[in-house]
């Protein structure tokens, strides 16, 4: 598929709620790098929830958590940074989002309390300012989670044209898990996605940290520190996700090759079929194009919509 041939006629708008027919699952989606277990409701208490640009609710929870702290310690530990999952897990431990296709009520994405503390605390004991550490912690989670959605969101585009363009609908990509050459054979798209997902959620972490305004006033942060704050995040974050399973850990493998990284995503979802198994044709040049852009919007820099849930889990 030519980069300039690849078309659709669906704009972004809000997600749909109500799936094509054709599209129904036939069983829960299964959870990203836990490809052998289906993805079970998570019980988990909502504190604060968000649907639109109204974020206070959020930011008035985000607030009670900080406990003050003071200046930062004077000498960072010793030791690496211990994220709150083990070497079998990822940032779904701390964070997951739920399909659009599955329902409005539980669409969206939703993030633990304890682990937003935990890796702000961590951030702060290696330098950040307290409030700062909570604001990047929550950009990383979420700008990981964002990206699922966005992924989400793309597919539905070009299963939507596809469907306009051949009268057949592809298959609910979620439903299958198919053997790629990236990482260990088996384990299915999940592994790439969270790479993509996790160095993403870097990106809008290390953009948060260089933010150059102290709180909402207008003074300014001199550059020395913004330049400290941004190599801090982006160190302790990457050795947090080191400390990961298989795709969350393999961030560092598509830096500087995102977008291509993307294409093979992209391309090996359009090649799923109801069987569950595609064909490895390589990157298709431009596919990722139909991810939808990110939304900022308020304090929060949140997307209008997609709901936001801070639970406690």
């Amino acid at each position: 598929m030519p980069r300039n041939e690849i078309e659709w006629d669906w704009p972004y708008e809000r997600p749909p709620w109500q799936p094509f027919p054709q599209r129904e699952p036939t069983s829960e989606p299964r959870a990203p790098g836990h490809f052998d277990e289906p993805m079970v409701h998570r019980e988990a208490h909502v504190i604060a929830a968000s649907e639109g640009e109204d974020t206070f609710a959020i930011e008035e929870a985000l607030q009670q958590l900080l406990d003050g702290g003071g200046s930062p310690p004077s000498q960072p530990p010793m030791s690496p940074p211990e994220p709150p999952w083990s070497h079998d897990e990822g940032t779904d431990k701390c964070a997951w989002y739920y399909s659009f296709r599955y329902g409005r009520p539980r669409f969206g994405i939703y993030m633990c309390i304890e682990c937003l503390d935990q890796i702000t605390r961590i951030l702060w004991h290696y330098g950040l300012e307290r409030s700062r550490a909570q604001r990047v912690a929550f950009a990383f989670l979420y700008g990981h989670e964002r990206f699922h959605y966005r992924v989400d969101r793309g597919i539905e585009i070009l299963e939507r044209s596809l469907e306009v363009a051949t009268g057949d609908a592809v298959q609910l990509w979620l439903q299958y898990w198919v053997r790629t050459r990236y990482h260990t054979p088996g384990r299915g798209l999940d592994l790439l996605e969270e790479a993509c997902a996790n160095q993403q959620g870097l990106s809008a972490a290390v953009k948060e940290a260089s933010f150059p305004y102290i709180g909402k006033s207008k003074r300014k942060r001199p550059e020395a520190e913004i330049d400290r704050d941004k190599v801090t995040t982006r160190k302790v974050l990457s050795e947090m996700m080191k400390h990961s399973a298989p795709g969350y850990k393999d961030f560092d493998k598509i830096d500087g090759r995102v977008g291509l990284a993307q294409d093979e995503l992209m391309s090996w979802y359009l090649l799923i079929n109801s069987a569950g198994t595609g064909r490895p044709v390589g990157p298709v040049e431009g596919v990722s194009m139909v991810i939808p852009r990110p939304v900022k919007r308020g304090n929060l820099n949140t997307d209008p919509e997609l709901p936001l849930r801070l639970v406690k889990c």
